[in-house]
């Protein structure tokens, strides 16, 4: 048994031999890899991705039609919004909250006067207020 196995060994080794010695005859295997690779494989790859790096381009950017939603769809909010403070606000003040280098500020708009208040402190505001009720 041991001498059939050494035998294989020896046989496939002659194998390899003769293989390498082919190759080498060739001129190495860059020679083999030219002859089975086309030389313009990489450029035609490259030239696929190009070409489906575009097409995806394409389908991210928006089209004309969906820009023209877009902007359509920002303006009818902005005249939803003010149409919706105009019809309800009726003559209740305004106010809201800004931030600033020095802090918080709150902001007021006075319907009844037409005219807009600036306070450094919510209780200045909330005076302001209890005195605009009672007057």
């Amino acid at each position: 048994m041991a001498a059939a196995i050494n035998f294989v060994n020896r046989t496939h080794l002659s194998h390899a031999l003769l293989i390498l010695n082919f190759v080498h005859r060739l001129g190495g295997m860059k020679h083999l890899l030219h002859e089975a690779v086309p030389m313009n494989t990489y450029s035609s790859n490259f030239k696929k991705l190009d070409v489906q790096r575009r097409q995806l381009e394409q389908l991210w950017q928006p089209t004309p039609a969906k820009k023209l939603r877009q902007a359509s769809g920002y303006w009818l909010r902005v005249a939803g919004k003010w149409l919706l403070q105009t019809l309800t606000a009726g003559d209740q003040p305004r106010i809201w909250e800004k931030e600033t280098k020095q802090g918080s500020q709150w902001c007021l708009y006075d319907p009844i006067d037409a005219t807009q208040h600036q306070f450094d402190s919510e209780e200045a505001m909330r005076a302001w207020l209890e005195q605009r009720y009672y007057r």
